[in-house]
């Protein structure tokens, strides 16, 4: 234990979904933790957190992977009963299986798997969304995370705990603490995903990618093409949407995240708009109206930490290593998961 208060001094690294939600639970528990989170970047959000397309997971995503489908439904519930104000309905929010030749899941299967898994669908007609090249489409009732909101709120709860500009480069381990710019502290959590301070056990690997953004003046269904290396269209803020490729949104994977974050600060302008053609020709493959609505506004770019597996797994990892937390990011949603871990790890003290 600490000596202030017989409480827990813990450092939190990473001002993102789960350092933020991370902070603002432990501070909750006010007689057990003393908690600094710090931020290498002017303000929080400003790394993949603010820069992905706004998700709220159930787990239709992952028709490969168990486990990810089983954190991402669990957690889902969790958010909105936390948040309540910081999530939406879509009205038409829907997931399609390509009729192309890099398709890996079929929709017989995939609905097999969703009904194994108890998520819940409606099947529609394609054509009646404008969708061509699909073999079935499903209706679901995933939601739109509010990023800008939930931003100003975590601000607010964490403004005496949150420390901004403050790239930690050396964490001293002495005996049984942490020294952090002079500062001792019991625990380390690290939300960086895993972009500083990377665990050396998972084999970790670095995509620096690029998404658009465009505006458009109607309502307009999220589009979401499976399950291959296909397109998502999707609500981001206010009349916005953002556009993602599997294929081309992901500019290199490297194990070197330096690389990757040098290759992202030196992609061209030529280069982005040759991605947005590409990215562009895709959407226009599987929804040929998609230029007649949508009209583009902006580059969102950024690197994503993810282990390459068999089943393409996004799920949420935790490695405690004598007070030392590292902790995989999965969707956004698995923060409760990672939060529900960290306190059995504290628990230990």
């Amino acid at each position: 234990m600490s000596d202030i208060e017989n409480k827990l001094n813990i450092a939190i690294i990473g001002a993102g979904w789960f350092g933020c939600h991370i902070a603002s639970e432990l501070l909750n528990e006010k007689n057990k933790y003393n908690v600094h989170l710090f931020e290498k970047e002017n303000d929080i959000f400003l790394g993949a957190s603010g820069n992905n397309q706004n998700r709220l997971h159930l787990g239709y995503h992952y028709p490969r992977s168990y486990i990810t489908r089983v954190q991402s439904k669990k957690c889902f519930k969790e958010f909105v009963k936390k948040y309540p104000n910081f999530s939406n309905k879509i009205s038409n929010n829907i997931y399609a299986i390509a009729d192309d030749s890099n398709n890996i899941t079929d929709f017989e299967t995939y609905i097999q798997i969703l009904k194994a898994t108890g998520l819940k669908y409606k099947i529609i007609k394609p054509n009646k969304f404008g969708l061509k090249n699909i073999v079935g489409a499903i209706k679901t009732d995933e939601r739109k995370i509010n990023t800008f909101d939930i931003k100003k709120f975590f601000k607010k709860k964490l403004k005496k705990n949150l420390f901004l500009n403050r790239k930690i480069k050396v964490i001293k381990r002495i005996k049984n603490y942490f020294l952090i710019k002079k500062k001792k502290y019991d625990y380390v959590i690290n939300c960086t995903w895993q972009q500083s301070f990377s665990n050396k056990k998972w084999n970790l690997h670095y995509e620096p990618c690029i998404s658009l953004t465009y505006k458009i003046k109607r309502k307009h269904p999220a589009i979401t093409i499976m399950d291959g290396p296909f397109i998502t269209i999707y609500p981001w803020e206010k009349n916005e949407f953002n556009a993602y490729s599997v294929k081309n949104s992901r500019i290199t994977s490297t194990k070197n995240i330096n690389k990757a974050n040098k290759i992202l600060k030196q992609f061209s302008i030529k280069e982005k708009y040759s991605r947005k053609k590409n990215i562009e020709k895709e959407i226009i493959k599987f929804y040929p109206n998609f230029k007649k609505f949508f009209m583009f506004k902006k580059f969102s770019m950024c690197v994503r930490t993810i282990i390459n597996t068999k089943f393409h797994s996004r799920e949420c990892k935790l490695d405690e290593n004598h007070r030392f937390i590292s902790i995989l990011s999965g969707k956004v949603d698995h923060i409760f998961y990672a939060t529900k871990k960290i306190k059995e790890c504290l628990k230990k003290s």
